[in-house]
């Protein structure tokens, strides 16, 4: 939980931070949230091993999902080289 709010934070100083980039980081923000939500709701109901795969499943969806739909629909992010190698 700490991390995720600490990445929404950022992700909303990069959209206060970069107009032209907003909606992309504004949707990054976005989709950490509904993920940490699902997984916070996630651990209080109780159901059976079936319908938590399935939760799983889902959750893992909308980890994926966010940075797809930031990246493709929302005109992307800047990214250096150097900082992945």
């Amino acid at each position: 939980v700490v991390m995720r709010v600490a990445m929404v934070a950022q992700w909303l100083r990069a959209a206060a931070q970069d107009p032209p980039r907003r909606t992309a980081c504004l949707t990054y923000a976005l989709w950490i949230t509904l993920a940490q939500l699902g997984w916070i709701v996630a651990i209080f109901i109780h159901t059976s091993i079936p319908v938590t795969a399935g939760i799983v499943v889902a959750l893992v969806l909308v980890e994926v999902m966010g940075p797809v739909i930031a990246e493709r629909r929302q005109g992307g992010t800047p990214w250096h080289a150097h900082h992945i190698v």
